[in-house]
């Protein structure tokens, strides 16, 4: 009886790794997911899909297991990244605020915006003129080269951040 207690603790032991390894596989779908929606990725990748079954089949093959099992535990896998790919929760971290995009229409203002939008900002996008700037009186978004960060710096805007000055 003692080998039998023995066997079973180690396969708990086991199944306690595995769902340990399934949580980690999860957060990191959740997090391709984000970073999928921020680019309009498509969701669903059969080619890359296609490739870790491929894959997994020959480890499957080398470790003496058999295909058909493996296979349909990672079809459930797949499964359930594409539905933490689909509804990734993210922070609310900016809920309740204004996100003001200076000049939002370019792509680095679609990706401030969009990763506000995703903490839950309401985000206000307005383009390369600064009329109705005092409407996100919160936070607000310039996103600029840097060199264009040092000439910016020098005009007055009402919340300007004053950027420390380099020791030489």
């Amino acid at each position: 009886m003692h080998e039998l207690s023995r066997v079973r603790n180690e396969i708990d032991r086991i199944d306690e790794e595995i769902i340990r390894l399934l949580k980690s596989r999860y957060e990191l779908a959740k997090q391709l997911g984000r970073i999928k929606k921020t680019r309009s990725i498509s969701i669903r990748d059969s080619q890359r899909e296609q490739v870790i079954l491929r894959d997994v089949q020959n480890m499957a093959s080398a470790n003496g297991l058999p295909w058909g099992p493996i296979r349909q535990v990672f079809l459930q896998v797949f499964g359930m990244a594409i539905s933490a790919q689909s509804h990734p929760t993210v922070r609310q971290d900016l809920r309740g605020l204004v996100v003001l995009i200076a000049g939002g229409t370019g792509r680095m203002g679609r990706l401030f915006a969009n990763l506000a939008a995703n903490h839950g900002a309401s985000v206000k996008i307005f383009g390369r003129t600064a009329k109705n700037l005092e409407t996100a009186k919160e936070i607000g978004v310039l996103p600029v080269t840097i060199q264009m960060q040092d000439k910016l710096t020098s005009y007055s805007f009402p919340y300007q951040y004053k950027r420390p000055r380099r020791s030489p």
